[in-house]
């Protein structure tokens, strides 16, 4: 099996934005307007991602996906440009390693907490 995985476009966390979103009442009205337009925080971070999954003989496609993360207000990683981009990452590895697990037909496969920044 050959497993390859791109990194299409990725979104530092702007901490000023993100602030300004959580205390201003006019930076919360703005984020509020951008949430309900987009479904993303004002100052949130996020990346996007593709894998393809081959046969490493036949070059046969297994299988393939794109994803996009996106993070949301988390006190933790406010000042953490990556934060939200680095949670994308460990949830991506964290599913390829459950979804293999379970085609492996392994009993005892942990699937990964849902995503939340």
């Amino acid at each position: 099996m050959r497993v390859q995985f791109a990194l299409i476009d990725a979104e530092s966390t702007s901490p000023v934005r993100n602030f300004i979103g959580s205390v201003d009442p006019i930076g919360v009205g703005l984020s509020l307007v951008k949430f309900g337009a987009t479904g993303e925080q004002m100052g949130a971070g996020s990346i996007t991602g593709e894998i393809k999954i081959t046969d490493a003989q036949t070059d046969e496609l297994l299988g393939a996906a794109l994803d996009r993360r996106v993070g949301g207000r988390n006190l933790k990683g406010t000042f953490l440009l990556w934060a939200n981009a680095n949670a994308g990452l460990e949830y991506w590895a964290q599913r390829l390693g459950y979804v293999l697990c379970v085609q492996r037909g392994d009993k005892n496969c942990n699937e990964p907490d849902s995503w939340q920044r």
